[in-house]
């Protein structure tokens, strides 16, 4: 019903009279002077501050739905996804260098608080397309965008917002004087919106909103030349939002979920199946599974409705972030011309932390609840379970969490002087950057929690009384599992002799187990392997990144007009980025036990600081260091004509993207890239029709893409080409009745190459030139048998085709097999694994997860992605907008119906369709009134207004978690009413 009156709302309009229009002119300063936006040989996009405001858009989110070529997306963690003019290159990692920027005027800031709290009182958001190789911040190969803030003087204003779902929102703005020559202005924003999804396993309604920022500007005019800028501003959010939506599982016993599905949407909120996982080997080392699938019965009562999920604990997300700005600007003349000097400083502090449920769904019923070979299900509860994620609690059911906690300072310094001559101009300048950041990413399961203590365990007290209280670790949980397996019978001797409980029998074997596990050679002289007390962070996968980045840069451009109508730039660069990372990276203790190849040469024989539950002494002796210089000058040219109604213009542009390290510590070197263009700018019919047009080609040079295996990230240097048509256009159709339309084409793919070689998990080659192996396919199988047991795969080996084997030499494969498995240290895991054939005839094993190829003289089959799409870019993009401007009912408004549309695109650089993201439409709806007399005025507005709920994004995960995959979708029709007054 609310959308019929909505567009009814739309029509009424149309018969209202209105004065002449004619395409407005809009003013930027992606030059860092302020010019026409028709004047400048750039792709630019630019929103002013009331459309903002107007549209609600308030994220990134809301951005990417009604912006030709923006896309966003949450990632892992604090990470982000974010497109401009239809392309994103992902690297994950604190050491990584974005290949986009987001500024607040002019000087780069946090991105997951600038895409996520909010565009506070902006005068306009300009978005640069392409590679900005000379003029700003630390250099991007895609684009950036630039939110600028509304200086004192820009009026007073305060809007209040009702809608569904509680959407509340207030936003305020008010200029004041502080003496004749300073002026102030102080903005305030405040977002609520109630939970829409519903938690099954906790009940509660989650994924709201609840966020605030304020600023504070002081504008000094000191003389006629002399102005000093100042503002500080803080943003924050305490909520429950989901960073990711839902999980999408085709449960497969071997690989958690199957490889082989076309449409992810087939099986949402289906779990994985725990034995494909690495979590399963855990459970087993720890003794508190025995094989169940624990997640059987969230499989068997799915909801298949996206606004419905089913997980242990509730996402929490709080993030909070403070942006201080000086600028002074002055002014001076010197033959022959006007010279402008600006001295511009910032600093930022941002603190993010967030946890969510990792396997995204929860056990329950008798077959979830944590057990042993020892006692039955449900008689097995851990009191206190300390967490990174979370407090302590009372565990009787598996879990698995997840959570973040980043802290990042960053300080810019920048300096630049430009010209208002006569043909002969410049802006030159030099730029400092310098940000120090610590991110942690923690994954925590109940086994990997009590690898810390053995005290934990029930089976502490229970069997061992006592004995191994001072054991922890996966040496010392290795080896008491096995001794409880070799004395299982012994053990249930014990307790049938007690009555069958844990008595004076069975407390006797345990302490005298207990002392044969402490006497180990496993554990080494005086247990010096088994003797430890772990700290919370080792309670599961670490990845703790401590980096500083450092960013200088001198750049100039120079514009030379002559001949009247012919502008010639010339642009120039130089820059040295540098970093520097400390990394603790792995599972457990096995993060900090590993380090033949650290710096520090720690060996737990050598150092008893990480086996103390003081974490921080331990990252300190632990961690691996990489630090990198990168050296590059970019370069920029660009040809224009100005005619009587437009201009043309020719335009090359190069741009650098730093290397980086990945969470591991190891290193990957830069990427340049290269952009040509050729656009025009008109204004025509007297105003009434704006018509721009682009075409461009972007190449870029070991373009880094990350690629998750095993526990870690890995930035693989992969050549791409985006090239594509751009088309802007506005046209006032009759006096009160106007179309606009922004459309972006777009044919992008890998290229083939035999340069550039990705590394991963121990220096292992993982990609050459456009060839990279796909951890979740390593042979490229097409099919795969079903899970085999060790007597199957001795069979099958018998009978394999070309020729079976004897049936000794096929026992002694397995057991090679099985053997390769045991040398990890996971025996427990590997007793009870399963094989799997695939068609190419390799045997793979998986009891890390990890699907391993075993039987195969390579690690995997290098596939070739040249040819294949770039990951996220959709080959067509479009907005399209029909306005009506009317004058009367006392007053005067205006009635915008919105139409956007995003083509499907890839999601993996494999092109994997079962991670491929489906079209996307929007509608919005907009209509304003503002009476003759009176400062106040209505805005009707509607986002989705057709209340698709679309895929927005697909993402996947490593072997480890099963390769479940996680989706993301759009919000439903939001829709509400402003009331605003200005002052």
């Amino acid at each position: 019903m609310l959308k019929k009156y909505l567009i009814a709302a739309f029509i009424a309009v149309l018969s209202f009279p209105v004065l002449s229009q004619t395409v407005e002119e809009v003013t930027v300063t992606a030059t860092r002077q302020a010019e026409s936006l028709q004047d400048i040989a750039l792709s630019v996009q630019a929103i002013t501050g009331e459309d903002l405001m107007e549209q609600h858009i308030e994220t990134a989110s809301d951005l990417a739905n009604s912006t030709t070529g923006v896309s966003f997306s949450n990632a892992i963690g604090s990470g982000i996804g974010l497109k401009i003019r239809g392309l994103i290159v992902p690297a994950i990692g604190s050491a990584s260098v974005s290949s986009t920027d987001v500024q607040i005027n002019g000087h780069s800031a946090s991105e997951s608080a600038w895409t996520e709290l909010g565009f506070l009182d902006a005068e306009r958001l300009e978005i640069l397309e392409g590679p900005q190789g000379t003029l700003y911040g630390k250099n991007t190969s895609t684009g950036l965008m630039n939110l600028i803030s509304a200086r004192p003087g820009a009026g007073n204003y305060l809007k209040t917002t009702v809608g569904e779902d509680g959407y509340t929102m207030v936003k305020a703005a008010a200029d004041f004087d502080v003496t004749a020559n300073i002026q102030g202005r102080i903005a305030i924003s405040k977002f609520d919106k109630d939970p829409t999804v519903t938690n099954l396993g906790t009940g509660n309604k989650v994924d709201n909103r609840d966020s605030y920022g304020a600023r504070l500007s002081l504008d000094w005019a000191i003389d006629d030349n002399n102005q000093l800028n100042f503002n500080y501003e803080q943003t924050a959010a305490n909520d429950s939002r989901l960073n990711l939506g839902t999980s999408s599982c085709n449960r497969q016993n071997f690989f958690g979920c199957s490889p082989d599905t076309a449409n992810p949407e087939d099986n949402i909120n289906r779990p994985v199946f725990i034995s494909g996982t690495i979590s399963n080997t855990f459970d087993f080392l720890t003794l508190i599974t025995t094989g169940t699938d624990t997640l059987a019965s969230s499989d068997v009562n799915v909801n298949k409705s996206i606004d419905v999920i089913n997980k242990t604990r509730d996402a929490k997300r709080q993030q909070t972030n403070e942006f201080a700005q000086l600028e002074w600007t002055t002014g001076m003349t010197v033959a022959p011309g006007d010279l402008e000097i600006k001295v511009k400083a910032s600093n930022q502090d941002t603190a993010y932390y967030q946890l969510d449920d990792n396997d995204h769904n929860n056990a329950t019923g008798t077959a979830g609840k944590i057990g042993s070979a020892l006692l039955p299900r449900g008689t097995m509860t851990i009191a206190s379970l300390p967490g990174q994620c979370f407090n302590d609690t009372s565990v009787q059911f598996a879990e698995s969490n997840e959570c973040s906690r980043v802290q990042t300072e960053t300080n810019q310094f920048e300096v630049n002087v430009i010209s208002d001559f006569d043909n002969h101009n410049f802006a030159v300048g030099a730029y400092v950057n310098k940000s120090d950041a610590i991110n942690e990413y923690n994954i925590q399961t109940t086994a990997y929690q009590l690898l810390t203590d053995f005290k934990l365990h029930p089976l502490a007290s229970l069997l061992f009384d006592g004995s191994l209280d001072t054991m922890g670790g996966q040496t010392g949980y290795g080896v008491m599992a096995g001794v409880v397996a070799a004395q299982a019978a012994n053990i249930a001797n014990a307790i049938a002799a007690d009555g069958n409980t844990f008595g004076t029998n069975t407390k006797a074997l345990g302490r005298g187990l207990g002392a044969a596990v402490l006497a180990n050679a496993a554990c080494g002289a005086s247990s010096i392997n088994c003797v430890k007390d772990l700290p919370v962070q080792a309670g599961g996968l670490i990845t703790d990144q401590r980096t500083g980045l450092s960013s200088k840069a001198i750049f100039g451009e120079y514009y030379f007009t002559f001949m009247d109508n012919f502008k010639l730039t010339l642009g120039a660069r130089y820059m040295d980025d540098r970093f520097t990372t400390r990394s603790l990276q792995g599972l457990s203790d096995t993060a900090y036990l590993n380090t033949a190849t650290s710096n520090s040469g720690l060996t737990e024989a050598t150092s008893a600081t990480c086996r103390s539950a003081n974490y921080e002494a331990c990252w300190q002796e632990a961690h691996k260091i990489s630090s990198e210089k990168n050296y590059a000058d970019t370069y920029k040219g660009v040809l224009q004509y100005s005619y009587d109604q437009g201009m043309a213009y020719v335009s090359m542009t190069t741009g650098n993207r730093a290397g980086g390290a990945n969470p591991d510590a190891s290193s990957y070197a830069g990427s340049k890239s290269t952009s040509y263009e050729l656009g025009s700018k008109n204004i025509l019919m007297d105003g009434r029709l704006k018509l721009n047009a682009n075409i461009f080609r972007h190449e870029q040079d070991d373009a880094h893409y990350s690629v998750t295996r095993f526990s870690s990230t890995y930035v693989e240097p992969h050549d791409i080409v985006h090239q594509g048509l751009q088309l802007d256009t506005e046209f006032f159709i009759t006096e009160n009745l106007v179309i606009d339309a922004n459309v972006l084409m777009t044919d992008s793919e890998f290229t083939k190459s035999t340069t550039g070689i990705g590394y991963g998990v121990g220096g292992a080659i993982v990609s050459r030139g456009s060839t990279s192996i796909d951890p979740h396919n390593p042979d490229q199988a097409t099919s795969w048998t079903g899970a085999l047991t060790a007597a199957e795969l001795i069979a099958f080996l018998q009978t394999a085709p070309g020729g079976g084997l004897s049936s000794s030499v096929a026992t002694q494969t397995q057991a090679a097999i099985k053997g390769a498995c045991d040398a990890s240290g996971l025996a427990a895991g590997c007793s009870t694994a399963s094989y799997q054939v695939t068609s190419k005839g390799n045997i793979m094993m998986n009891p890390l997860g990890s699907a391993t190829i075993f039987s195969s003289a390579t690690a995997g089959v290098y596939k070739e992605i040249g040819g294949n799409k770039v990951p996220g870019v959709s080959d067509t993009e479009a907005t399209f907008g029909l306005s009506t401007l009317y004058d009367g009912a006392g007053g005067t408004g205006a009635v915008r119906l919105g139409y956007s549309f995003k083509d499907s695109f890839e999601g993996d650089i494999y092109n994997n369709k079962r991670f491929t993201t489906g079209a996307q439409e929007y509608i919005d709806l907009n209509a304003t009134y503002e009476p003759n007399q009176g400062d106040w005025y209505l805005n009707l507005w509607a986002k989705n207004l057709a209340d698709k709920r679309q895929l927005t994004s697909v993402n996947r995960t490593s072997n480890l978690q099963g390769q479940v995959i996680f989706l993301t979708y759009s919000e439903g029709m939001r829709a509400g009413l402003d009331f605003g007054i200005n002052f």
